[in-house]
């Protein structure tokens, strides 16, 4: 079974504002949340992970 962030992990995790998370989100640079209810949106730590990862070796590409 997959396991997920919540929105307030998320923002945690990259030290995001609500706001910012969503203009990501709708800019297309960042992962979709699955939606479970209107309400209720998270986002698998997996693609989370690998988000972070493929932004770490894009720094060390331009350096």
């Amino acid at each position: 079974m997959n396991e997920f962030y919540k929105t307030r992990d998320v923002m945690k995790r990259l030290g995001v504002s609500r706001w910012t998370l969503i203009r990501m989100v709708k800019n297309g640079g960042f992962p979709r949340p699955m939606e479970f209810n209107k309400r209720s949106r998270r986002w698998p730590i997996a693609e989370i992970d690998a988000w972070l990862q493929g932004r770490a070796m894009e720094r060390e590409v331009c350096q």
